[in-house]
């Protein structure tokens, strides 16, 4: 499975200044604080050994609709330097699920990285024996100070196209890429729904 596109463009020319510098640090805790240090408060699922033979198993839509997680975040001195949500709720359309996670810094850390609050919105259907998630469209909304970006992926896998949207202020661009015949691109929360449902 071949890796997603949906990072930043890489950015040769930026000068290392020590406002930068700071920023790269600040971003590099982020991500430690978002994937290593977390504790989940209250999950709303349990851990089981398996269904009887006789119950029928349940897909992963299923499984994982209406769960709701609340994560809050600390290192070092800081006990509370952001905090998260992710949950998943089914669409109208059978099979299909919107999953959203929400985040937000705290604290001395929401001063040095400007507020910074992250939300990803990722719109999923399952395969057809239900044993995974495959992203379709992916809102990824970025709010640092004043700065607001939106990014869109959308993925048509019958045209094998990869639509990308940008929008800051009024701004609007679009790209089209081609996708791959046999790639399936997992976004973060996609990849997290499929690694808990064994996939």
């Amino acid at each position: 499975m071949s890796s997603p596109p949906f990072s930043q463009p890489e950015n040769n020319h930026s000068l290392l200044t020590r406002r930068a510098w700071l920023a790269r640090i600040l971003k590099g805790a982020v991500g430690v604080i978002l994937f290593k240090t977390f504790s989940a408060e209250k999950s709303a699922y349990a851990v089981s050994t398996g269904p009887p033979a006789s119950q029928k198993v349940r897909s992963i839509g299923e499984t994982f609709a209406y769960e709701r997680m609340t994560f809050t975040a600390g290192f070092f001195l800081l006990s509370h330097a952001g905090d998260a949500v992710i949950n998943l709720v089914p669409l109208n359309k059978k099979k299909r699920y919107r999953a959203t996670l929400t985040g937000k810094t705290r604290g001395l850390i929401a001063f040095f990285t400007r507020h910074r609050e992250d939300t990803h919105i990722s719109e999923v259907t399952e395969n057809e024996d239900g044993t995974r998630f495959i992203c379709t469209r992916l809102i990824r909304d970025t709010k640092i100070g004043k700065s607001h970006t939106i990014k869109i992926f959308e993925m048509d896998y019958e045209k094998r196209q990869l639509t990308v949207t940008r929008l800051k202020k009024k701004r609007k661009s679009d790209h089209v890429k081609p996708i791959p015949e046999g790639v399936i691109y997992d976004d973060p929360l996609t990849a997290f729904y499929n690694f808990r449902f064994g996939c």
